[in-house]
């Protein structure tokens, strides 16, 4: 046993020797062929603090000096595309530089060449180039210090939409499958992980899924991953569409060719949303649909569909409030929500052919006392129900059923 803790002692030192290694390799990088303001520019306001005050022997035993030298490696990498940059640090840096970084950084280099595309000439070589970017991304995401919302906002500057949703998806999968080790808490505990499990600082096991992972970092980051995507379609849907994404420069924004082609980009994003897997992101769904309805913009679900939306909507109808015995504000504002997902139910059985199903919502809805809709809107609604299902009685392709009818309309005489 003691020699199996002096044995560990000694790798622990062979250890950090090699991170002050790596650290001397990345501050060299830093000087060479880069301007230090530009370089100072493309870190936060942590890392410019850390930088100014942390001492050597800090930057290469503490959590906040791991994170300074991965926020260098970022910024270097950012100013100096080239590939021999990211093979030297995957070749010199291999602790603080991992596989995972190494794909991030061949990730950065495929938008650079992608941003050259601007004009959308050649949408075929562009669309390779975002393709190749999101592929890297995504075994990049594996690691623990990801920046998920960094990367979406780079794809989000080239009109990548449908990758911020695939990406931040990813993320999401892998974090709830435990595929992903929540950051370690300390420098030191980062040294236990390497020096135990073999692995680097980029936060993964070789071969094997971390169940590690704390409850609170796993929903905070799962919930990160889910605003990504939402704020993208806030951008997208509500704010004016010839205004920059926040903290994006004018000169990295694409041109398009029309206004068609942002449609375009915005409708598969939306499509790739919606074609999400209710088994792996079914609270993903559930936000996504309560967005677009209380963001009035319910028109993209009816429009591109989705085969989770009507037993969606169903369910928020099951737990409508009964009646108007309390007149609270709170219960009002849940009425008139309801009001909301009730249209677009409505909507969904039209244009699905769910005539019954349809008719039986108004009726329901006419028959109410909710105060969400005014007595002259029930009758409108009833008369509607009643008009409507007469003129389709007439249509032998709906099949209704001829009693119900009857029984319908003598309830609403």
């Amino acid at each position: 046993e003691r020699k199996k803790r002096e044995l560990k002692s000694i790798r622990a030192l062979l250890y950090l020797l090699d991170v002050c290694l790596e650290a001397f390799t990345i501050l060299q990088l830093c000087t060479e062929g880069i301007n230090i303001e530009a370089l100072r520019e493309q870190l936060d306001a942590q890392a410019k603090t850390h930088l100014r005050t942390l001492k050597f022997s800090l930057i290469v035993t503490t959590t906040h000096g791991l994170q300074l030298l991965k926020s260098l490696i970022d910024a270097v990498m950012y100013l100096r595309r080239e590939d021999s940059v990211g093979e030297l640090f995957h070749k010199k840096c291999s602790i603080l530089f991992g596989k995972g970084d190494f794909e991030y950084f061949k990730g950065l280099k495929s938008l650079h060449e992608a941003r050259k595309e601007e004009n959308f000439h050649d949408k075929t070589r562009r669309n390779r180039h975002l393709e190749k970017a999101l592929r890297y991304f995504k075994g990049a995401a594996h690691g623990s210090d990801f920046k998920i919302r960094k990367v979406c906002e780079n794809l989000q500057k080239l009109k990548y939409y449908r990758g911020v949703v695939v990406l931040a998806l990813t993320r999401a999968t892998l974090v709830q499958n435990d595929s992903v080790q929540a950051p370690a808490s300390s420098f030191g505990e980062a040294y236990e992980r390497s020096i135990d499990a073999d692995i680097g600082f980029d936060g993964r096991a070789h071969g094997e899924n971390s169940s590690s992972a704390s409850a609170s970092w796993k929903a905070k980051e799962i919930h990160t991953c889910h605003r990504c995507i939402l704020d993208m379609f806030r951008f997208l849907l509500i704010t004016k569409q010839d205004a920059a994404p926040p903290q994006v420069d004018q000169e990295d924004q694409l041109r398009l060719g029309d206004s068609g082609e942002l449609k375009e980009l915005r409708d598969s994003a939306v499509q790739e949303a919606l074609n999400a897997s209710e088994d792996d992101h079914g609270d993903f769904l559930r936000k996504l649909f309560e967005w677009f309805v209380d963001n009035d913009r319910a028109k993209h679900l009816t429009r591109l569909k989705s085969p989770l939306l009507i037993s969606f909507l169903e369910s928020k109808m099951q737990i409508m409030p009964s009646s108007s015995a309390d007149d609270t504000k709170h219960n009002l504002g849940g009425a008139y929500m309801m009001k909301k997902y009730a249209g677009v139910l409505h909507k969904c059985y039209y244009e699905s052919s769910e005539w019954q199903k349809a008719v039986d919502l108004l009726f329901q809805i006419g028959r109410s006392d909710q105060k969400a809709w005014s007595l002259s809107e029930k009758i409108s609604l009833l008369r509607k129900c009643r008009d409507y299902a007469n003129r389709i009685r007439r249509d032998s392709r709906f099949g209704l059923d001829e009693d119900w009818l009857a029984a319908l309309n003598d309830n609403i005489i």
